[in-house]
């Protein structure tokens, strides 16, 4: 079973992610223009930053004394976590961040006692979502949105 995160906080899809940390230096003789990214990731959103922070960096990174140095530190930090996301599946276009209909509750709706049982004893969510999905006939991200759903309605009566 996959241990990655559900949804990619750039893009919002239900794909496999990873954790990616991105920086960008611009040296400009005396000054420096940093930009950084990070969080987790799908394969297509860390290739647009990988690409676009990259060579930003290896083109306009060494135009200062600092930005020099800064730039030596920055290119392997990316080489490295770019790296990491090869083996990431590349998402479906078609698969979008998934909504949560009246008749996933419905198929879920079954599951309460499991999930609540799960989500207190500290279970990762991943986890119990990739798990429950199946059997309920659902997408793991529906899970996850039912779960918070339940979790806000269950803080309300509090």
């Amino acid at each position: 079973m996959e241990s990655y995160p559900i949804f990619c906080q750039n893009c919002g899809r239900e794909a496999p992610t990873m954790y990616v940390d991105y920086r960008q230096n611009i040296g400009v003789l005396v000054m420096r223009f940093s930009k950084h990214v990070h969080g987790n990731f799908c394969k297509n959103c860390s290739n647009k930053y990988f690409w676009s922070f990259t060579g930003t960096t290896l083109f306009l990174g060494w135009w200062g004394i600092i930005s020099f140095f800064v730039t030596l530190f920055v290119l392997p930090n990316n080489i490295i976590n770019y790296l990491g996301t090869l083996v990431l599946e590349s998402p479906n276009p078609a698969t979008a961040y998934p909504t949560l209909t009246d008749a996933a509750i419905e198929k879920l709706r079954p599951f309460t006692p499991e999930l609540l049982q799960r989500v207190n004893t500290g279970e990762k969510m991943e986890a119990i979502a990739r798990s429950i999905a199946p059997r309920a006939g659902v997408r793991p991200g529906h899970v996850v949105l039912f779960t918070l759903a339940l979790s806000k309605a269950l803080n309300k009566k509090t």
